[in-house]
């Protein structure tokens, strides 16, 4: 029997088709000088602009060129004598606060004529940085020293050896800080711990901020020291963010929230060190991201990862939105890797896809022990405290690799299945961790590799089974790898005798991976793996080959190839 799915139908012909088109008409001009505009006739002259640092000398600073670029950002001119719909925007150089930051776009452009921000001109790439003294520090004290009023900045950043701590404004205190005028840089003493000065960097502002903008590109900016690095409010819709770099954060690389609509592709970023990565927040009206939404091919790293963190900072983050994609991302040192959060039928995660990501290392090291709240250290984690807020999600050739659970899902009930479905999972703590009475799970094709408790379905005495388990592969098998209701500490087969589940899976049998110990997840020739899955019509594995219907497929992520 092969199960059809249609939510992957659904993406293949509607979502992939409107992020198609979007991105298509963002095929605009690529690096042009000022000599290279005149070339074109006037029906079909991009139209380009040039913005660089505050306090420059730019020649005519009318934007027209690089030599004559707009002065700051103060200093861009908006509508039809300046950006535009279709219109391209070169941000060139080093902006800070001096520069008249953010950069705050309130204008939108037109379906087939956006307006595209960029950062990546090749004579002076564009950096927006946040991490630089302000007007705004009190002091000098009797001693020398200033500080800053704890109101002012969100938190900081200090070094400490070979990393970086969070510097909370509840810490913040009279001769905390020091600065060094001349450098631009400032020093942090902690209050409690080693007496130091240690270098420390302040996010107090947000790179880019959208308000009632749609048909926007931002594309190829480096985002440092900033507290957001993209923020969108008030009804930003039909947004493309790609190819930035985002490093040492104090909340989000990019957070979307209140009403947002349309289209939103967040593709092929790069992002280090911060409290969130990617968050799609519903707003007071509840609106979320809204249908149409892909987050793609991102690397992300060491968000909301170390002790002195607080909150639930997510790398990926999304409340109470249905239909989005995510694929392809690499998340690695990340506290919670994948969230879904709803606690409102109403407004339920639903008919998400999730597929062909690598989530590693999220533990915790010996250094740095996570703090084991609810969810932490899982790779893909959705709570509610409410029924049918999760249902029709399905997860699928994802690699998960030393996590504390590779999924750790808790609602009271769901009117549809949530699907997890060839995934590979190594080295975690739980495999499948259920509880509050979900149910509507089915896990199958699954391989649960040294993983301490490969299943968790801990449904609650008086709550309905309605959970799947089949055709998966379970190594090695212990007493104690599983639990069911009140039944611990049981084997993989006490587990099938009990749970009537897994009936055709595959107890104690090495799946022979290539090469496990360096994290080489292909089968082997002789893997008992191959061959053994349920048909199931997943368009393609973990490598993005296509998957082909047949009597004999692999178990997990990643089908056999014969080298």
């Amino acid at each position: 029997m092969v199960y059809r799915l249609h939510i992957e139908k659904y993406f293949k012909v509607n979502l992939a088709l409107s992020c198609q088109i979007f991105l298509i008409s963002f095929i605009g001009p690529q690096f042009i000088t000022a000599g290279e505009l005149d070339t074109f006739k006037n029906s079909e002259r991009p139209i380009v602009f040039w913005v660089r640092p505050k306090g420059g000398d730019y020649g005519k600073e009318d934007g027209s060129s690089y030599e004559n670029a707009w002065d700051g950002f103060e200093h861009i001119v908006w509508g039809e004598k300046g950006l535009r719909s279709g219109a391209t925007l070169y941000i060139c150089g080093t902006h800070n606060y001096k520069s008249g930051y953010p950069l705050k776009i309130r204008i939108s452009g037109k379906e087939d004529k956006p307006i595209t921000i960029r950062g990546d001109y090749p004579e002076s790439p564009g950096v927006l940085d946040g991490g630089q003294i302000v007007s705004d520090w009190t002091g000098p004290d009797r001693h020398g020293v200033y500080y800053v009023k704890t109101s002012f900045f969100h938190w900081g950043l200090y070094e400490d050896g070979r990393h970086l701590r969070k510097a909370s404004n509840r810490n913040c205190q009279d001769g905390n800080y020091f600065p060094d005028n001349k450098n631009d840089i400032h020093y942090y003493k902690p209050s409690h711990g080693t007496p130091r000065k240690h270098k420390t960097i302040l996010t107090g502002q947000h790179g880019i901020l959208l308000q009632n903008s749609s048909y926007i590109k931002i594309n190829g900016i480096s985002f440092i020291y900033n507290h957001s690095g993209i923020k969108t409010e008030l009804g930003v819709g039909h947004l493309h963010i790609a190819e930035n770099q985002f490093r040492f954060l104090g909340s989000a690389a990019v957070k979307v929230r209140k009403g947002a609509k349309g289209t939103l592709c967040v593709l092929n970023n790069d992002l280090y060190y911060m409290r969130d990565g990617i968050y799609f927040h519903d707003g007071p009206q509840g609106a979320g991201a809204g249908p149409g939404c892909i987050i793609k091919g991102n690397t992300i790293s060491y968000c909301n990862y170390y002790n002195s963190w607080d909150g639930d900072g997510h790398a990926i983050g999304v409340q109470k939105t249905s239909g989005v994609l995510v694929e392809d991302n690499r998340i690695k040192f990340c506290r919670r890797p994948i969230e879904f959060w709803s606690n409102d039928p109403k407004e339920p995660c639903s008919d998400n896809i999730f597929r062909r990501n690598l989530i590693q290392d999220c533990k915790g090291t010996i250094d740095y022990q996570i703090k084991r709240a609810s969810g932490n250290g899982s790779a893909f984690i959705m709570i509610s405290n409410q029924g049918n807020c999760y249902f029709g999600n399905l997860f699928h050739n994802n690699i998960i690799d030393n996590c504390t659970s590779a999924f750790y899902f808790t609602q009271p009930s769901s009117i549809r299945k949530n699907m997890i479905y060839n995934n590979t999972v190594a080295n975690c703590d739980t495999g499948v961790y259920l509880r509050k009475g979900a149910d509507f799970y089915e896990a199958i094709n699954n391989i649960f590799y040294f993983t301490k408790r490969p299943m968790f379905w801990f449904g609650g005495l008086n709550v309905g089974w309605n959970n799947r388990a089949e055709a998966n592969l379970y190594y090695p098998s212990v007493k104690g790898s599983f639990f069911f209701r009140s039944e611990k500490g049981l084997d993989c087969r006490s587990w099938k005798k009990i749970s009537k589940q897994d009936g055709d899976s595959y107890c104690g049998m090495d799946p022979l991976f290539v090469n496990p110990e360096k994290r080489d997840y292909h089968l082997r020739k002789d893997s008992p793996a191959r061959g053994k899955a349920i048909v199931l019509d997943l368009p393609a594995d973990y490598d993005n080959r296509p998957i082909k219907i047949s009597k004999k497929l692999d178990l997990g992520a990643l089908k056999f190839i014969d080298h």
